[in-house]
């Protein structure tokens, strides 16, 4: 307790009045810490000319960036700044050729990754080694937590019972956060000028990455220790604040009230989907005065699919093989059992392929209909005045949070609380755990989940436009536009 306190704890003289009541210091006291922000950036282009015909540019740009501005957890100074690192690479890549004066051809790549990580200063053994834990109280706690949570960032969670600040944050996923992202992108245009029509064809695919560590901090990976002045469920006989110093507790390495950890703990989110798109246009010069816009592409999405398998959806219509009633937990293979909260087990589950669903590792088929259709006009009045217009459909790319925060989150990392604990902190003797062993407290019945219907379709924006210009003398022109744009949910399919 002496080397917690004095590490990590804020420090105050004894001069500082205080209440004899609250234990609370009088007046506004703030320390602040020093922090830091360092970014760095680079950027190359190299054009090269084949012939007259083939032209290669190449484009790469890279950023790195150092930061320490938030506290891990006030008003714990000890523990220090929040550290994060972040990292950009960017290249682009496009190939002209001009096949013919009236044919051109481009083909372009790219690439875009950004590593990101968010982090406090030590990791769970290292803060129970620097706090005075031996190999065998490692051991203990180990036992308890598991193997991952002891090479990750951050600090167990202690908590006084509201009359402190609690030590460390619950729920606090900055503690140890990846968030890195990547793009993969090809594509191909051809232009061909036929008379009056500018015609275009072509495609792209796109390939997006992520790994995500927002649902592997979920609940207490790391621990949690409760110094309240009665269990859960009261006290049997006489306890009330009056006799019971919960602080004093803590203070005298005692058992915590209750302890909370997670009976698995899943590993970051590491994600992937493909986005394709093709198209076909033509601006038509029907006179010398009015130009034609004419386009139609067409969209396909995959459901991202995680490659642990580690997701979880509920289909309500699904006969459950437990109950033999309609609603059940899908999984997308036999993989993501060992993860899950065991209630969504006893509940009842059907893997991917168990569903005869046609229903993928994502746990929602594929958008199939994505039809978006474009027009537009260029009508000159006369040589002083022009209007414009257009109207076109539009679906939006896929985001990873439609895979995080509802199929990845509240299925994972299920926590289990105990009371009665036999053992305090370590001190003159060792082997043992403040979180180790107890009475399970009861948990709740249900499970929790999430509800992505299986043929989720993509929301369709429809965005249209009206323009008018009139050039005025005095080197002057006027311009009056209207634009508009409407995104309606399509639901899932009716079949």
């Amino acid at each position: 307790m002496q080397n917690l306190i004095s590490t990590y704890f804020p420090r105050i003289g004894t001069g500082v009045p205080i209440d004899p009541f609250s234990g609370q210091i009088d007046g506004g006291f703030n320390t602040i810490l020093s922090g830091r922000d360092t970014l760095d950036l680079g950027t190359l282009r190299l054009d090269h000319d084949f012939s007259e015909k083939d032209h290669v540019y190449v484009t790469y740009n890279a950023s790195a960036e150092t930061s320490a501005k938030t506290s891990v957890a006030a008003p714990y100074t000890g523990l220090g700044l929040t550290q994060a690192t972040r990292q950009n690479h960017t290249i682009g890549i496009s190939y002209t050729r001009v096949i013919r004066p009236t044919l051109v051809n481009e083909v372009r790549g790219g690439f875009n990754k950004e590593n990101f990580f968010r982090h406090s200063n030590t990791t769970l053994q290292g803060f129970l080694s620097g706090v005075g834990f031996d190999s065998s109280d490692l051991s203990a706690y180990q036992s308890t937590v598991g193997v991952l949570p002891m090479s990750t960032f951050g600090q167990p969670v202690i908590d006084f019972g509201g009359v402190f600040a609690r030590f460390g944050r619950t729920f606090d996923r900055n503690t140890d956060r990846p968030l890195s992202e990547a793009l993969q992108t090809f594509g191909d245009t051809l232009t061909w000028v036929k008379g009056k029509h500018n015609l275009k064809f072509g495609g792209d695919a796109v390939r997006n990455w992520l790994d995500d560590g927002f649902v592997s901090a979920r609940g207490n990976p790391l621990g949690q220790m409760s110094y309240k002045s009665s269990p859960p469920g009261g006290c049997a006989t006489t306890c009330n604040d009056s006799d019971v110093d919960t602080f004093a507790d803590f203070l005298l390495g005692l058992p915590p009230t209750t302890a909370a950890h997670d009976l698995s703990v899943r590993p970051p989110m590491d994600a992937h989907n493909w986005e394709q798109g093709y198209f076909a246009q033509d601006d038509f010069k029907i006179t010398s005065r009015l130009t034609l816009n004419l386009g139609l592409r067409y969209d396909l999405i995959s459901p991202f699919i995680e490659k642990n398998d580690l997701l979880v959806n509920f289909a309500p219509t699904l006969t459950n093989p437990v109950s033999g009633q309609p609603g059940v937990f899908v999984v997308p293979s036999s993989r993501t059992v060992p993860f899950v909260d065991p209630r969504i087990l006893n509940y009842g589950y059907l893997t991917a392929g168990q569903t005869h669903q046609a229903i993928g590792r994502g746990l929602a088929r594929t958008d199939k209909n994505n039809f978006a259709p474009r027009i537009g006009f260029a009508w000159s009045l006369n040589d002083k005045m022009v209007v414009r217009g257009g109207y076109g459909i539009f679906y939006p790319t896929s985001a990873a949070q439609g895979v995080r925060d509802p199929m990845a989150s509240a299925p994972f990392n299920p926590g289990v609380t105990v009371q009665t604990l036999p053992n305090g902190w370590p001190g003159f003797s060792h082997g043992f755990s403040p979180i180790t062993g107890g009475t399970v407290v009861p948990g709740l019945s249900a499970p929790s989940a999430n509800i992505v219907p299986i043929d989720l379709q993509a929301p369709r924006i429809q965005q249209y436009n009206a323009t008018f210009e009139r050039q005025l003398g005095w080197e002057s022109a006027l311009r009056l536009s209207y634009i508009g744009s409407h995104m309606g949910d399509r639901g899932a399919r009716r079949e």
